[in-house]
Formats: C-alpha cells, sequence, structure tokens
C-alpha cells in the first residue's frame, strides 16, 4: 500500500529553485577541493615553483634541445649543453650587474644623500604649507617602512635555503623534462580513461604550444623594453644603469604590472640621482618603449596566444603576487592562460576528427 499523501519537501520547490540550489551545493563543493588543493600548493610552495619554474624555462630552451638534436647530437647531451648554456647566461649577467654595482657603491651613497637633499629643498621651496618637521618625519616613516619590510637575519636565512633547494631542484627537473619530458607525459596520459586520453593528449600537447610561445615571447617583449629603456639609462648617465635594465628585463615578465613598476622605479631612481630634468626624458623614453612593446613587438610575437582580458591578468597578478611574492606574480598568467586554453579544449563534446597535429611536450627526436 503506497502512500500518496505525502509530497517530497524538494518537490513543492519550483523547478528554477532546485536547480540553482543544485548549482549552489555543487559550485561549494568545488571551491572547498580548490581551497584544499590551494593550501597544499602553499605548503609545498619550493616543490610547486620548481616544478612550474622548470616547465617554463624548458618552454624556452625546447627550441634549443630540438636544434642540437638536429645536429646529431644525443638527446641526454642536448638537454644538458642546453641548461648549462642557460645557466650560465644566467649567472653571467648577474655577476656583471653585481659587480658594476659594487664598484659604484661609494658614488652612489653620495648621489643618493644629494638627491635626497635636492629633494627636500625643492619641496620646501614649494607653495606647499610643508615645515621642516613635516618632512623630517615623513623621511622618519619612510625609513622605518623600509626597515620594517626587510626579513629578519633568521627569516632571511630560511630564504636563502628555501631559494637555493629550489634552485637545484629546478635545474634537476628542467633537465629530465627537456630529456624524458615526451615518455613522462605519456606515462600521465597513460592514467586517463581511454575514452578522454586522446582528448586529455590534444590539450596538453595544445597547452605546451601556449606555454613556449608565452615563454619566447615574454623573452621578446622584456628584451624590446630593456633595449629601449637601457639606452636611455645609459646616454643619460644614470648610476647603476645596468641593474635597472636588469630590473626592467626580470620585470617584464610580469605582465601589464611589471613593466609600469620597473618603469617607475627606474624613473624615480633617475629623479633623486640627477633630477627632474632627466626624469623626465626618460618617463618618455620609457612611455615611448611600452607603447613599441604593446602595440608592435607583444601582438607580432605573442598574437593571441593568452587570449585573457587585461582585467583577468591583473587579478591574476595581484592573486600570485598575494600568495607567493614575486615568483607568484611571475608565474600567475602563464598558469592561468595554460590553464584556460585545457579547460576549453576539455569541456568541448568529444569528436570522431582526428586531433591537430602539435609539438610533444619537450621533444621526441631520438637521440
Amino acid at each position: 500500500m503506497t502512500d500518496t499523501g505525502r509530497t517530497p519537501f524538494l518537490g513543492l520547490l519550483p523547478t528554477w529553485l532546485r536547480r540553482a540550489m543544485a548549482y549552489s551545493v555543487a559550485l561549494l563543493l568545488l571551491s572547498a577541493v580548490l581551497w584544499i588543493a590551494a593550501q597544499v600548493v602553499v605548503e609545498i610552495k619550493t616543490v610547486t615553483f620548481a616544478v612550474v619554474g622548470a616547465l617554463l624555462l624548458a618552454a624556452l630552451v625546447a627550441p634549443l634541445s630540438r636544434l642540437l638534436q638536429r645536429g646529431r647530437l644525443p638527446r641526454w647531451l642536448a638537454s644538458l649543453v642546453s641548461v648549462v648554456g642557460m645557466l650560465g647566461v644566467i649567472v653571467a649577467s648577474v655577476f656583471l650587474v653585481v659587480n658594476r654595482a659594487l664598484n659604484q657603491v661609494d658614488d652612489l651613497q653620495q648621489a643618493v644623500t644629494d638627491g635626497i637633499q635636492r629633494l627636500e629643498d625643492a619641496v620646501l621651496d614649494s607653495p606647499l604649507p610643508l615645515s621642516d618637521a613635516r618632512v623630517g618625519r615623513a623621511e622618519d616613516q619612510l625609513v622605518g617602512f623600509v626597515q620594517g619590510a626587510l626579513p629578519s637575519p633568521t627569516a632571511g636565512a630560511s630564504m636563502v635555503v628555501d631559494l637555493l633547494v629550489g634552485l637545484a631542484l629546478t635545474v634537476f627537473l628542467l633537465f629530465f623534462f627537456l630529456y624524458d619530458g615526451d615518455r613522462m607525459w605519456r606515462w600521465l596520459v597513460g592514467w586517463t580513461p581511454a575514452s578522454r586520453s586522446r582528448q586529455v593528449d590534444e590539450a596538453g600537447r595544445t597547452a605546451w604550444q601556449v606555454l613556449e610561445r608565452y615563454a619566447l615571447g615574454t623573452i621578446a617583449v622584456a628584451t624590446a623594453d630593456s633595449i629601449g629603456i637601457g639606452a636611455g639609462l645609459f646616454l643619460l648617465g644614470v648610476p647603476l644603469a645596468a641593474s635597472l635594465t636588469l630590473i626592467v628585463f626580470v620585470g617584464a615578465f610580469v605582465p601589464i604590472v611589471g613593466a609600469t613598476v620597473s618603469g617607475i622605479l627606474a624613473v624615480g631612481v633617475t629623479l633623486v640621482l640627477l633630477g627632474p630634468v632627466e626624469a623626465l626624458i626618460l618617463l618618455g623614453v620609457v612611455l615611448l618603449a611600452q607603447q613599441i612593446e604593446g602595440n608592435l613587438v607583444q601582438p607580432l610575437v605573442m598574437g593571441r596566444v593568452l587570449s585573457l582580458h587585461p582585467v583577468a591578468i591583473v587579478v591574476a597578478v595581484t592573486v600570485g603576487t598575494t600568495v607567493a611574492g614575486i615568483l607568484g606574480a611571475i608565474v600567475a598568467v602563464p598558469v592561468v592562460a595554460v590553464g584556460y586554453r585545457v579547460t576549453q579544449l576539455l569541456t568541448r563534446p568529444e569528436t570522431r576528427a582526428e586531433p591537430a597535429r602539435a609539438e610533444p611536450p619537450v621533444d621526441h627526436d631520438t637521440g
């Protein structure tokens, strides 16, 4: 005997409300999973950034490795030469810049002191209602802020150890991504369901193309920015021009935000060390270089590789910086770009058509 007098509570609700409740529960569960995954990633951030950094560097030097293999080098040797060559360029650049900066320390200290005094005199002589006491308090607050931002000796030592461990792991992973990346990828695809393996394989290879083009395009953009702004710094005779040029180069790896911050830093240093006229000239150079980069170099080299709105880029950089500082800002945009492209491919209906031929995640030439 059935009981027809009772109606389930959900059956009393309108269809649209039941559907909204189902979507809300699914969204809450997905948010919880993503939050737990984010906590795990943050807890092992040294490993996380080593893996992401190694992938970015592998995307950058993979063309060189393939070229060396076509020149009859074994795969292991081509991978090793690519890694050592990249490390050599980085170490040599940092050594030259640091050595030059150390040789200019005495002159720089005097120039900074003179520049700050000039700025103080200009502010006090301006129509602004500022007294010596207010300017002094502003200086004390600025010094206190800088001192508070610096890590303690213990925290600094821990940071250095984490950095060295992360760099060692990055180099180790980079070699094996170049040497054995294709076989590692096939092993991962083998764990996916047979009905989806082809789509997953296509998504991964397309993601690698996006990452490789992003890395090469970013290098081209960073080179264009650093050449233009660096030329202005050297022509104006700004102290530490080489160091500022390197900062501009590295800043270009953070889209939109990095170029702006590094340009402001270069102009600010020029204002303090040389004066307002030279700073205005350099500001014009920075704006011109960034216009050329944004309207010519970036569209020509990257094309539509990112497919991200500037708002999405700024939000990604902000979140990455909040979670993991400078390293988070650098890796945020490529991670979001690759994730967006992979999601597009994995959520589309499976078709019978053959997947587009693409380069493997690293290379498939035999050595």
